[in-house]
């Protein structure tokens, strides 16, 4: 009684040492033995706000002194456009800006 059949056996052969070769390591992939941090670096420009608008001089006008919000709150929409767009670098999206 025989176990296979003849014509069977050289690729038997071959089917194994396919299989034995295919699970050695690759000479070019390294374990990795340590963690390094890496710091995340922001583009300058999204460090940077719009500078606060000094206060019109007294006596102030309504012209002036609405002019003067409208520019604060310029500036107040530019710094959180830009710490939205840091954030969203930090959670590893883009923005923009970028």
């Amino acid at each position: 009684m025989t176990l296979m059949h003849p014509n069977r056996w050289p690729i038997a052969a071959l089917l194994s040492i396919a299989c034995s070769t295919a699970c050695s390591p690759d000479p070019e992939l390294r374990l990795m033995t340590r963690i390094e941090p890496v710091a995340m670096r922001h583009p300058a420009a999204l460090l940077d706000c719009q500078p606060e608008p000094p206060l019109p001089p007294p006596p102030r006008s309504v012209a002036a002194a609405l002019a003067w919000i409208i520019e604060s709150r310029a500036a107040g929409a530019d710094c959180r456009a830009r710490l939205a767009c840091i954030r969203a670098r930090q959670d590893g999206a883009g923005c923009a800006q970028d």
